[in-house]
């Protein structure tokens, strides 16, 4: 388990890190923008085959303990299926990560492209979107009311609509509000989501469940950073337009299809 902590933590800081290294040889002009997207999708290739490659193990014995790899992904892959909830939650943190990716590669373009004048601007995009991430975890931890996956979505619906005033409205403060408010329901959706996943899942299948959620989290992210690359290099920041778009589209079909609000806390979703 610890080991496993280690490997965690060590993907996410590189998530962390690698944006800023890239961001910093940017705007120092030592790297062109099409290494940039390159160090960043083989980046998250790389996190997506470590996450395939950590070992879950149980501590309890079951019967399911004599399947395969094959067979216990296939099985958990059927019980994720069936639950009405768990298809949403994990195909709304694979949606997610693919936006997340676009807004990323967005960044360092608008830095260098629109505010190179201003000094530091990448690097203040990034303290602005961990202000806002510390901000969302420090409220969700204080939160007293029961928290809702509907809830979850909604959010980011709104942070669609901002983000698309904002870039109507144009401007450099603009620019780091939409950093400001990204990094706040980022903090909300990734400490929620997997607590859903967690709620409503029977615990024999609870490590299949959380691989395939991981896989399909970490799988779309270069996915996202392949296709918005192409995309800015061909419409600029216009693609917040489709960034915003995906989002409200998205979290929209999220929000209507999971109508039935149950707590998580106390009980777990029906499905």
């Amino acid at each position: 388990m610890c080991q496993k902590i280690r490997i965690k933590f060590a993907i996410y800081l590189a998530n962390i890190v690698s944006p800023i290294i890239s961001g910093f040889l940017l705007s120092t002009r030592q790297i062109k923008f099409s290494h940039f997207l390159l160090i960043t999708g083989l980046l998250f290739l790389g996190t997506s085959g470590i996450n395939c490659l950590i070992n879950y193990q149980h501590s309890w014995q079951t019967a399911h303990d004599k399947q395969n790899f094959i067979s216990a992904t296939v099985s958990g892959l059927k019980y994720l299926l069936k639950s009405r909830h768990l298809r949403i939650f994990v195909v709304a943190l694979g949606s997610y990560n693919f936006c997340y990716a676009g807004f990323l590669l967005l960044a360092p373009y608008i830095a260098k492209k629109h505010y190179a004048h201003q000094p530091g601007s990448y690097s203040v995009f990034l303290l602005i979107m961990a202000i806002g991430g510390i901000t969302g975890g420090i409220l969700l931890a204080h939160q007293k009311s029961e928290i809702q996956p509907i809830r979850i979505y909604q959010e980011q619906i709104a942070y669609g609509f901002l983000s698309l005033i904002l870039y109507l409205t144009g401007g450099y403060y603009s620019w780091l509000l939409t950093a400001l408010s990204f990094g706040f329901v980022q903090t909300r959706l990734l400490g929620s989501l997997p607590t859903f996943i967690q709620l409503s899942t029977h615990s024999e299948y609870l490590g299949r469940v959380f691989g395939l959620a991981f896989l399909v989290f970490d799988g779309m992210q270069p996915i996202g950073n392949f296709l918005f690359g192409y995309l800015i290099d061909i419409v600029g920041a216009k693609a917040y337009l489709v960034l915003s778009l995906i989002i409200i589209i998205s979290f929209y079909e999220f929000t209507r299809l999971d109508q039935k609000k149950v707590s998580v806390l106390g009980r777990k979703f029906g499905k």
